[in-house]
């Protein structure tokens, strides 16, 4: 397949890099940095058990935005890897070439990305995408796998349109394997619900996931957190589903059944080694003070449809509202509130 990566960051180059090993051809859609570089030096990927991946620079095609890419030929697939704060600004580069993208798959954390892109592309022509596994760059064109055992999930938005099917049987690899949902709802809030765990707690208070689940304050405010995700999914009737190497099933049961000291007891040493070492995505967007951050497509979404819902969520609403905060104002710090 001709394949176009629209945000080649670290799952986007993950995800095409794989794809190259399969034997599709991928054009990249970066930075000017990481065009240059990866036409300078190729792309590298590191893998846990110590090998490495390297293409070198004559094996990639890469461009600094979707038109010049799109007048360069059509696609038979876009997969949108960029930043759910960069979703609208992308969705309007594409607009005009629509035509030439192909099936668009995306791959944004959190939800509501698909319900955007619906707006300009036909939903025959949509498929819902996630990835389990924790990747992380130290520099244009490196990349790193963190940990072995996740994966992809896909699920098209329209019955019968047989794409993720096509994708998982063509795509699928030693180091990136393919699941196919039946309900891209289920499949995306599943995966936001692994996606807040230990994320604004340790960005707001400056530790790491083990430490968040170490300490019984925080612990038990990502517990009240995670009960608030669950009650809405089931107000809107949404399952949770169980992802490529990750039983969300089980952690969200443990989460809204269990007390809390038995609840940390089973789930500490899991959700440490599920990130592999990585420090959460929102850690970045406080310790740099970017001025933006993905938790309002997460948390702040959860909020919201609480909200719609007549359902409480305080602890979502805060953390959304704290950590927006703390990603634009330098040198500031956070206080859990007596009332949380």
């Amino acid at each position: 397949m001709e394949i176009l990566i629209a945000g080649a960051g670290a799952i986007g180059c993950w995800i095409g890099a794989n794809l190259l090993r399969a034997g599709h051809h991928v054009t990249f859609v970066g930075r000017g940095a990481f065009v240059e570089a990866v036409q300078s030096r190729g792309l590298q990927v590191a893998l846990p058990d110590g090998g490495r991946w390297s293409f070198e620079p004559a094996a990639l095609c890469a461009f600094e935005s979707v038109r010049a890419a799109a007048e360069a030929q059509s696609f038979d697939a876009t997969l949108l890897c960029v930043k759910s704060y960069a979703l609208a600004a992308a969705l309007d580069e594409m607009h005009p070439h629509a035509e030439r993208l192909g099936q668009i798959v995306t791959f944004q954390n959190g939800v509501g990305a698909e319900e955007q892109a619906a707006e300009i592309f036909n939903l025959q022509r949509m498929t819902a995408g996630t990835l389990t596994s924790p990747i992380s760059s130290a520099a244009f064109g490196e990349i790193a796998l963190d940990r072995l055992g996740g994966g992809v999930g896909l699920a098209d938005l329209a019955p019968g349109v047989g794409f993720a099917e096509r994708f998982r049987r063509e795509c699928g690899g030693e180091h990136m394997s393919i699941e196919v949902f039946a309900d891209f709802r289920a499949m995306k809030w599943s995966k936001m619900l692994l996606n807040i765990v230990g994320n604004a707690s340790s960005a707001l208070f400056d530790v790491d996931v083990a430490q968040v689940y170490a300490d019984p304050r925080l612990f038990a405010l990502e517990m009240r957190m995670v009960r608030e995700c669950v009650a809405v999914m089931r107000a809107l009737k949404i399952a949770v589903v169980n992802l490529p190497g990750y039983s969300a099933r089980l952690f969200a049961w443990v989460s809204a059944h269990l007390p809390d000291a038995l609840a940390r007891l089973l789930l500490a040493s899991r959700v440490a080694r599920g990130r592999g070492g990585k420090r959460p995505s929102f850690y970045t967007d406080v310790a740099n003070c970017t001025g933006r951050s993905e938790v309002g497509a997460l948390n702040g979404r959860i909020a919201e449809h609480a909200a719609q819902l007549g359902i409480a969520a305080p602890v979502n609403r805060w953390l959304t509202d704290e950590l927006l905060r703390r990603a634009s104002t330098p040198g500031s710090r956070t206080e859990l509130p007596s009332e949380l």
